[in-house]
């Protein structure tokens, strides 16, 4: 992931001197939505809104569904149903990698999204915005 995309709004931004660790802003944004239900599965054109009463997370880049079972991706059969399926469950976890952002869920399933340049599907691959109005865009 290009550190130089991530941004905390309003007027904060992180840069390349700002590492991606559990210390860092972005990450305790993110951690937020860990011990919320899933509200809502939102499809909206080509992107989805995940929300949890309250935050919500835009994935630009479509993320992966992993599971015991393996992984299901935007093409593949089953998939709206699979992310639809987690809705009620509880974040267990939210890991975010300059490869990827991971929302785990308590049963042991967890939406990926790719922060590889390569997927970048336009200038952002994800949105995050906290139940206080703050958005994250990288």
């Amino acid at each position: 992931m290009d550190q130089g995309r991530t941004a905390i709004y309003p007027g904060i931004e992180e840069t390349d001197s700002t590492p991606l660790t559990t210390d860092n802003q972005t990450t305790r944004c993110l951690n937020e939505i860990v011990g919320s239900r899933l509200s809502s599965v939102e499809f909206v054109m080509d992107y989805i809104e995940f929300r949890f009463d309250g935050p919500c997370l835009t994935t630009l880049t479509l993320p992966s569904i992993r599971s015991g079972t393996g992984d299901l991706r935007a093409v593949d059969p089953g998939y709206r149903d699979g992310l639809c399926r987690q809705i009620g469950t509880e974040v267990a976890d939210v890991l975010l990698t300059e490869e990827d952002l991971t929302v785990a869920f308590s049963d042991s399933v967890a939406f990926v999204v790719s922060l590889r340049d390569d997927d970048y599907t336009g200038p952002e691959a994800v949105n995050f915005c906290g139940a206080d109005g703050r958005w994250i865009v990288f």
